[in-house]
């Protein structure tokens, strides 16, 4: 599981409710058993009940109010999930690695300081070695 975030500018920020966004790929080891079960058909599944899990009505992530930076700025996480092998029981391990990787990942506090005519300069503290938050999954 690979997981990358970008400051992303949007009309207002509260219209976007999905700031995470899941995307699941099988290997070549893993995709003759994914095509056997549906293919493409198998990995939106895991992906729509991933949304679901982490976009749902409970609290996943405690803390997902700090991907929001202003109106317009938000951060948006992408989650790779790429099947390197098929076995057992599948969803329970991606759960597992996406909290991993969740909560592993560093993600720079920023500042927005305003410019000329409604636009917005992106500044970062000094040190990305302190200056960061993590996600608290549950």
């Amino acid at each position: 599981v690979g997981v990358k975030c970008e400051v992303l500018e949007c009309e207002d920020t509260s219209l976007t409710p999905n700031r995470l966004q899941f995307t699941v790929d099988p290997s070549c080891l893993a995709a003759p058993r994914t095509e056997a079960r549906g293919g493409e058909l198998f990995t939106e599944a895991i992906e729509a009940v991933l949304m679901e899990a982490y976009h749902g009505n409970g609290d996943v992530i405690s803390n997902m109010d700090k991907l929001i930076l202003s109106k317009q700025f938000m951060w948006k996480v992408y989650v790779d999930i790429v099947i390197q092998q098929y076995g057992g029981n599948i969803l329970d391990a991606i759960f597992i690695a996406v909290k991993a990787a969740l909560l592993d990942t560093r993600i720079t506090h920023l500042a927005l300081v305003a410019q000329d005519e409604g636009k917005f300069n992106i500044e970062c503290g000094e040190s990305t070695e302190t200056n960061f938050f993590r996600l608290e999954a549950a």
